[in-house]
């Protein structure tokens, strides 16, 4: 459903050019030539031509902007405005039938038809102007809208793919796993053995799966834990790590490098010890990832959302992750 437009704000442009309007309808139509210039009845009449476009003109203008969701539903920009611009002719004529012989009435007079019809005519054409004026407005508003939502879509993208490649070749992460593994070397070569496995276990992920829009979700873990298990080598018992149950995993996919990149966060950002640990829980819950954090007392939760298994549909778009 497209959006609901922004108020137009009109009513200086209704009351200036209204009375103008006016006068011409009942100069051009005739309905000026049976009143003597200066009479009463002259600028009666003035007053009654010069309502007649407000109220014409106010009243395609409640049609136009009240019905925007009905007349959103037609694409085609060229229906949509002729649509509109039929359904004000339709009011404004006999509108301005109404009024002209309303008019004829209160002057005792009698009626003028070719008047009356040159009037309505008159005025069928002002409501259609006016309608395509209005609708060439929303027209570009619309337009507008969609740049600016395709230009944050697009930063929005650029900017999720530049955190994935930096997840991807971190050389801050790289730096401290090597200096990790020199220690380990000299320190405790078993650790360092499996520290070194886990490393390459990581790097192969990471490039077996960059071209990749989705992987199952149980692999998406799995090597969210290989790359946790760097950290526990490096901090030991500072840092603990909770996974989903595998049959709550089975048949849902997920963006690559999604878990590991909030796991990389929650430990970047979070001051802990062995005294006060990094525990991180993930489980899944209504079609996301839940990855909850708590460092210190300080409680975080990130929520990853999930696409189920279909090989035979084409793959949707992620939903847009959400934060609480």
């Amino acid at each position: 459903m497209a959006e609901t437009p922004a108020e137009v704000h009109d009513l200086g442009a209704r009351l200036a050019l209204s009375p103008p309007l006016g006068i011409a309808i009942g100069v051009i139509s005739g309905l000026y030539r049976p009143l003597e210039s200066g009479t009463a009845a002259y600028w009666l009449g003035t007053l009654w031509f010069m309502m007649m476009p407000f109220v014409i003109w106010s009243g395609a203008r409640a049609i136009t902007v009240g019905n925007r969701q009905w007349l959103e539903r037609i694409a085609h920009p060229a229906k949509r405005i002729a649509v509109a611009i039929a359904v004000n002719v339709l009011f404004a004529a006999p509108t301005a039938v109404a009024m002209a012989l309303a008019w004829h009435w209160l002057a005792g007079l009698a009626p003028d038809s070719a008047a009356v019809r040159a009037t309505s005519v008159l005025a069928a054409l002002a409501a259609a102007i006016i309608t395509h004026a209005y609708e060439t407005m929303f027209l570009i508003q619309e337009r507008w809208t969609g740049v600016v939502h395709a230009e944050r879509t697009g930063k929005a993208r650029a900017e999720a793919e530049l955190s994935a490649l930096k997840a991807r070749l971190d050389p801050h992460f790289l730096f401290n796993s090597l200096n990790t593994l020199s220690e380990l070397i000299e320190t405790d070569p078993a650790r360092a053995a499996e520290f070194n496995e886990n490393l390459a276990s990581v790097y192969r992920y990471i490039l077996a799966n960059k071209s990749r829009d989705a992987v199952p979700l149980s692999e998406e873990v799995g090597f969210a834990a290989r790359y946790f298990s760097l950290l526990e080598l490096r901090f030991e018992g500072a840092v603990r790590l909770e996974q989903p149950a595998v049959a709550e995993m089975a048949g849902w996919e997920i963006p690559p490098l999604s878990a590991q990149l909030l796991v990389e966060n929650a430990a970047r950002r979070s001051s802990f010890d062995t005294a006060h640990p990094l525990s991180i829980r993930m489980r899944v819950t209504e079609g996301f990832l839940e990855v909850e954090q708590d460092a210190s007392g300080t409680r975080f939760e990130v929520k990853v959302p999930l696409r189920r298994r279909e090989p035979t549909v084409s793959p949707d778009r992620f939903p847009r992750a959400t934060r609480s």
